[in-house]
């Protein structure tokens, strides 16, 4: 009798040391973040009266694309002043100023030479959609996410980010600071096809940063007047 109740214990003891060894295996198997996780994480950007936003995409040459460039966007945000210039190549290409205050917007097309004037009010806020829905696309790309992976943690200019790649396709850079994406890269295959980095600073912006509209320094540019009130 006693004999089967050693039996019975080394058995059960068996069995406690599989189940946690199992235990043990998910645990380390597990991300520190799972997508789960790093989609609670994820936060929008603030928006105040003062900030500077920079979105900068760059094209990477690669077997299956010969195209490659950075576009460059900028944005200043000052009280009821909103300016946006577009660089592609260092080419200033387009510019929109927006005035609250007069209830105008000023598009400014460098490449054919084109001044389009509207009205707007500040419930469109055309450039903070922008701005915004650049950001959320890639948000909702994390919905339907197929294939999750964490790739730990990695600190670029002092800075430490959580690292993560989705669909095979994209890598994205969570700030650990403030929870922004700031950094995307997109590859096919193992080729890197463009990089999209995203800059904030707050409290930065003055009216030198704004452009001063002068309709006399376009002279050979074609004005448009659109507006309806």
């Amino acid at each position: 009798m006693k004999k089967n109740t050693k039996l019975i214990l080394i058995i059960l003891i068996i069995l406690i040391l599989i189940a946690l060894a199992i235990l043990l295996v998910k645990f380390l198997s597990k991300p520190e973040y799972t997508l789960k996780d790093i989609t609670s994480l994820i936060k929008t950007p603030q928006f105040t009266d003062n900030m500077y936003v920079k979105i900068e995409s760059i094209s990477t040459n690669h077997p299956n694309n010969s195209n490659s460039g950075v576009i460059l966007e900028e944005f200043y945000i000052l009280g009821n002043k909103q300016y946006l210039t577009t660089k592609s190549n260092d080419n200033l290409t387009q510019a929109e100023l927006i005035d609250y205050d007069s209830k105008a917007e000023i598009q400014i097309d460098y490449t054919y030479k084109k001044i389009n004037y509207f009205n707007v009010l500040k419930s469109d806020n055309p450039i903070m959609q922008h701005i915004t829905s650049s950001i959320t696309s890639y948000i909702g790309i994390l919905n339907t996410a197929k294939n999750y992976k964490y790739l730990g943690k990695e600190t670029l200019n002092n800075i430490e980010y959580i690292k993560f790649s989705i669909n095979n396709e994209l890598t994205y850079y969570i700030n650990s600071q403030t929870n922004y994406i700031d950094k995307i890269e997109a590859y096919e295959g193992e080729n890197l096809v463009w990089t999209l980095n995203y800059t904030y600073s707050y409290n930065t912006v003055t009216e030198d940063n704004i452009l001063k509209f002068d309709i006399n320094n376009y002279p050979d540019y074609e004005y448009i007047d659109s507006t309806i009130f």
